[in-house]
């Protein structure tokens, strides 16, 4: 929480007014734990599963905070969201996340961008401990925890015009982390980012296609455990994603198509879980905007498919899934606050 501390030292320290938004979101997920076909007709005996439900409605609570600070010649625009996350049905989800952002202008139609991303407690299942069961050659008793991580992420960004202010192209890089609870430290991620995007926007439209390639470390590999000896999360992974939207007088509509190939690292024999595994990941969003007594409302569905392929039919059978996810928002207006 220290860089919610930090925000509002520096806004309220230059005597800068504040604004702040919210917005609300109701929804339902078909599939939040990304189960399996297999997994969710199996859920009702299928091992941890039918401590869980499947699918869940859930409501998310944004509240944006939004400043400038004079530090340089052009001021320095600040944002900070703090995100909750509630799952009615399965409360194992539920979490928060904090975002900020910083954008310099330099000048020409040109900015160096920053952004933080912290999400906490990002639940997956209920696994075994591998590092118990062979410390203790206990091979018929399940020992099996909550499997649970956090997520970090720093990006920088420049972006630049292409020919005229409407038509801009951004360099990205970024470094996340995914540090799991005790259990689980054999998972644990470092994930280097490069990013190339385009963005056009017309008098009513506007559309953006971008490619990041990622490289994922895993960086408990070879630390001593009987976990990480046979197992290695390490993958390079390629993103394309295209978005568009358009404006007409009452109303705007848009979407966005992601499309992420992921190929795992491991070369250890006995890694059946990873070795020459890759999916294919496609999510497709659909959006429509309108207003209602001056508040913007949004409607949202989602649909995500991963098709996993492996010399192992059991872990294609395992990794590959379907989820859905529509959702209603609305958008509170502005408050503003300070000078």
């Amino acid at each position: 929480m220290q860089i919610l501390y930090l925000f509002f030292f520096l806004a309220l320290s230059f005597n800068n007014t504040i604004s702040m938004s919210n917005s609300i979101s109701i929804g339902y997920d078909s599939n939040p734990m990304k189960l399996s076909f297999d997994e969710i007709n199996e859920s009702a005996s299928y091992l941890f599963m039918d401590k869980y439900n499947i699918s869940s409605k859930y409501i998310k609570i944004n509240t944006t905070f939004q400043s400038s600070i004079p530090i340089f010649k052009r001021k320095t625009k600040l944002g900070l969201s703090v995100k909750t996350n509630h799952y009615s049905d399965l409360n194992e989800k539920s979490n928060y996340g904090i975002y900020f952002k910083a954008n310099q202008p330099i000048g020409g139609y040109r900015y160096l961008k920053f952004s933080y991303t912290f999400i906490s407690d990002i639940f997956l299942r209920e696994y075994d401990d591998s590092d118990y069961i062979y410390q203790y050659f206990d091979f018929v008793q399940d020992i099996s925890y909550q499997c649970f991580f956090d997520l970090s992420k720093i990006s920088i960004q420049y972006q630049m015009p292409i020919s005229n202010k409407n038509n801009k192209i951004s360099f990205i890089v970024s470094q996340e982390t995914q540090y799991y609870n005790k259990y689980f430290t054999e998972f644990d991620l470092k994930i280097n980012g490069i990013k190339i995007l385009f963005n056009k926007k017309y008098s009513n439209s506007s559309y953006s296609i971008s490619y990041e390639y990622s490289l994922a470390d895993n960086i408990t590999l070879f630390d001593g455990s009987t976990s990480t000896s046979l197992m290695d999360r390490g993958y390079d992974q390629g993103k394309v994603k295209i978005s568009f939207s358009r404006k007409f007088r009452n109303f705007s509509f848009g979407g966005l198509l992601d499309n992420v190939d992921r190929k795992y690292l491991s070369v250890i024999l006995q890694d059946a879980l990873h070795l020459n595994r890759k999916h294919v990941d496609k999510t497709l969003i659909m959006w429509f905007k309108f207003k209602i007594r001056n508040l913007k409302h949004k409607i949202s569905f989602s649909n995500r498919n991963r098709i996993t392929s492996s010399p192992e039919e059991w872990v294609q059978d395992l990794k590959t899934f379907n989820r859905y996810d529509i959702s209603y928002s609305v958008f509170f207006k502005k408050i503003s606050f300070g000078k």
